[in-house]
């Protein structure tokens, strides 16, 4: 099992940064992640889904191999849906 902890903004399109999405706003997010399950992961990548606010996203992202107990944090790019005032994050 993972667990996903709270996405940190890293970067923005719209200056200067708020650390808030605003929409039509490009940001990068670092997205963490632990494993709170009773086996390690191997190869867990991470792709963020055109979804909930979310459109244009970055590729996918590798979060390799990972113990059980152990944390990991990924980078994300995104466009922030014009339309929408409020982002959901799903991998």
């Amino acid at each position: 099992m993972l667990t996903g902890g709270t996405p940190i903004i890293t970067a923005e399109s719209c200056g200067p940064g708020d650390n808030a999405p605003e929409p039509g706003e490009t940001i990068t997010i670092n997205l963490p992640l632990t494993n709170t399950g009773t086996t390690a992961t191997t190869n867990l990548v991470g792709t963020l889904q055109a979804t909930g606010g979310v459109t244009s996203p970055s590729s996918p992202q590798s979060y390799g191999a990972m113990a059980v107990g152990t944390n990991a944090s990924r980078p994300f790019t995104f466009t922030v849906d014009p339309s929408n005032f409020v982002v959901r994050i799903w991998l």
